[in-house]
């Protein structure tokens, strides 16, 4: 069968050939073909040529036009991030309501940019391989279109909330994925996949693949046993120097006429499919092969007499292949054991075979010619057909069930309580701004039951709100102003204290890494830190401040740190943690209050680092047995002047006893009697002076604050600033 015919046929539910190979192979095509990512899902003819190039190269069943999981949400208005060798994701949704959804234009397949790009992929990839391997066509599913028009997370508060606007939502884009599948099935494609819920199909190949191996390992086990113990019991009563002399001759013994009654007697009351000896006339030449004999039932004796073979024909043209050929030939040859059986599973035009073959010996141990058995083996098929219809079963319902519970736990656990305690944080500071008497705020405290960092941080909200009220209470009745402003900063102090970790070591049961921070002035103002695991091998570290002082800029910067470590909880990237914050913090930032913050998140089973520095000085590294430098990176724009800003994520590649030191602007800034400033370079030279007294992190963090209070000595003001240092020990 030809692979389009297999596949077809498998879809039938009907008995093939043999089994289908078809890898999803997508982007990988690109760089096997060396060409980069972006040109592949932007140009239809560069994706056709990598396809076949690589489809060639392989051998498997099938070409495929995908464009990546963005070319129907681009199509609707959605503005994409686009890097030379990573699939485009959506920067900018194009609704701010689903609801809306009904008012999109719905776009031309043959019109819009990229949807035109694939439907020309599949015209050069059906004029290349014609009717010979399936062209087969991706669309995204409407709940997977859907999720990127506004954002996955309005999505989901969508369906709890308005199940019937959630439907009508999933109806317009329904045709989205309609019309693009139709386009490509008019440009060629043989069929349409529709790309869902990946966790799922990924468990399932990885189930199925897991239960095909054991089962089909298991019985073709029972076939060699079978076939292995007839036969040894055939080949027990063959004279091998009887068969040699009658070979020679070319003439039929009263001993060879008992091995040809014997073997039609094992194939008669066996399962074996073909019996037979063959041999070759010249041991030089290993491509002429001739029979010695095959064995016959009576109803074939009756009605086939055809396929008899006698001693010394040649074997027809396609009765055996090369493999198979070359097989028998080695098996004379080789100075092996001879006496062992030896199995060729072959798929040819007589079927899914099994051929169990042993040389015939003479009494001087040389091979004389050999004895094969072949037994279909049909019944794999068909097991292998029903797991399979049982696995698509279980996929389905894991499916229902999956989505289920994701949501369900999404919902409960994520998207309600981050919900409410940003709708009341937001709804506290636009009261501080509003009204006069502090003693008329009123904050809605958030009851979370999670058990986990959101409930803290519920309850840290809770708690920081009823004391910036008091204090605010307590701020109107004080008549001094340097009271005030001591009052203020204390709060500040405080709260920076209950929201970020002071306890060191922060993790004394972990050897694979070690962290330290300090504040260097213990006034209130907007520098913060903060560090937590977010799963076993993942630490995200953030170091940032506030612009402004007091109250303000202490609220900004909790509110930040708390958007951050929600986002990063989420499994998100660094570029989508700040990204979604920055989102957050502009909105409403009537103040025009800015955050520049550090962002990254360690790998720490293999050193690897990504992050986003958004205004902060330098990062800096110290490599085993150097000295800290500044690394090569791109700086980001700080957060909340915009929405939908792009930021520029950079890595870092830690080995074993390689350092990171962070600080804010602050720490630079800080001025001496004569109102000059410490500078970023000095910074780097002072630390690497402390480090060559000093190992321990706290330490060389007390060292550093020594030397600013050194240099800053005489001057009206004091360091304030932030400083975190990392030790990655693998």
């Amino acid at each position: 069968m030809k692979p389009l015919t297999r596949f077809m046929t498998v879809i039938e539910g009907k008995k093939v050939d043999a089994a289908l190979c078809v890898p999803l192979v997508f982007g990988y095509a690109a760089s096997f073909s060396g060409i980069s990512l972006k040109s592949y899902l932007q140009n239809g003819e560069q994706l056709a040529w990598a396809q076949l190039q690589t489809q060639r190269a392989y051998g498997y069943d099938a070409v495929f036009v995908n464009g990546g999981n963005s070319v129907e949400a681009e199509a609707l208005g959605c503005l994409l991030h686009f890097s030379e060798n990573d699939y485009p994701y959506v920067i900018q949704p194009v609704l701010e309501d689903l609801r809306n959804a009904s008012d999109l234009e719905i776009p031309d397949p043959f019109q819009s940019r990229r949807m035109s790009e694939m439907i020309s992929a599949c015209r050069i990839l059906r004029k290349e391989v014609g009717d010979s391997l399936p062209v087969v066509g991706c669309v995204l599913g409407p709940a997977s279109i859907a999720g990127q028009l506004a954002g996955l997370e309005k999505l989901l508060f969508l369906l709890a909330d308005d199940p019937a606007a959630f439907q009508q939502v999933l109806n317009t884009v329904m045709k989205v994925s309609l019309d693009f599948g139709k386009a490509l099935l008019q440009a060629g494609a043989h069929l349409i996949i529709v790309l869902c819920v990946v966790f799922t199909a990924i468990l399932s190949i990885i189930l199925g693949w897991l239960g095909y191996q054991t089962y089909s390992s298991s019985l073709l086990e029972r076939y060699r046993v079978y076939v292995d113990s007839v036969i040894r019991i055939a080949a027990s009563g063959i004279d091998g120097d009887e068969i040699r002399a009658c070979i020679d001759t070319l003439r039929k013994s009263e001993v060879f006429d008992q091995v040809q009654l014997d073997l039609n007697t094992v194939k008669e009351e066996s399962e074996m499919e073909y019996v037979y000896m063959v041999y070759f006339p010249d041991p030089q030449d290993p491509s002429r092969m001739n029979y010695v004999l095959n064995a016959f039932t009576e109803r074939e004796f009756r009605e086939e007499p055809e396929t008899i073979r006698s001693l010394g024909d040649p074997c027809g043209e396609g009765d055996f292949d090369e493999i198979m050929i070359n097989l028998f030939y080695n098996s004379l040859m080789d100075d092996g054991d001879k006496g062992e059986t030896r199995f060729f599973i072959n798929d040819s035009e007589f079927g899914y075979m099994m051929t169990g073959y042993v040389p015939v010996l003479d009494s001087a141990g040389d091979g004389v010619c050999v004895l094969a058995m072949d037994v279909a083996m049909d019944q794999i098929h068909e097991n292998m057909r029903s797991y399979l219809i049982t696995v698509a079963m279980g996929t389905v319902v894991l499916l229902v069930v999956f989505l289920f519970i994701f949501i369900t736990i999404m919902n409960r656990s994520v998207i309600l309580p981050i919900k409410s305690i940003a709708h009341s944080a937001q709804n506290f500071v636009e009261q501080s701004y509003e009204i006069d008497d502090p003693s008329q705020l009123y904050f809605k405290e958030v009851s979370v039951n999670t058990r986990d960092e959101i409930e803290l941080l519920a309850n840290s909200l809770n708690h920081m709100t009823s004391e910036i009220k008091n204090y605010m209470v307590n701020l109107a009745t004080m008549s001094a102003e340097r009271e005030r402003i001591g009052a203020e900063l204390s709060l500040a102090q405080q709260i920076q204290s209950n929201i970020f970790p002071t306890v060191f070591p922060a993790f004394p049961d972990r050897s694979d890494f070690d962290i330290y921070a300090t504040r260097t002035s213990m006034v209130g103002d907007g520098n913060f830190y903060d560090f937590f695991l977010i799963d076993r091998n993942k630490l995200c570290i953030v170091v940032g401040e506030a612009s402004g002082k007091g109250i303000p800029a202490t609220m900004f910067a909790v509110l930040a740190a708390a958007n951050i470590r929600s986002f990063a909880r989420l499994g998100y990237r660094p570029y989508r943690i700040v990204l979604e914050t920055n989102n957050q913090l502009s909105q409403n930032n009537t103040e025009g209050l800015t955050v520049a913050a550090f962002v990254g998140v360690v790998d720490l089973s293999t050193g690897e680092m990504e992050y986003i520095n958004a205004g902060l000085p330098g990062t800096l590294v110290k490599r085993a047995g150097t000295s800290f430098e500044e690394v090569n990176e791109v700086k980001s724009f700080v957060l909340a002047n915009m929405e939908n800003v792009n930021f520029h994520q950079n890595r870092i590649d830690f080995m074993q006893g390689d350092m990171l030191m962070l600080y804010t602007s602050g720490i630079a800034k800080t001025k001496n009697q004569y109102g000059e400033e410490i500078s970023e370079p000095y910074v780097t030279i002072q630390l690497n002076e402390v480090i060559k007294r000093e190992y321990e992190l706290e330490k060389i963090l007390e060292g550093m604050k020594e030397t600013l209070l050194e240099f800053s000595s005489g001057a009206a003001e004091t360091p304030s600033g932030t400083m975190l240092i990392f030790r990655f020990l693998g």
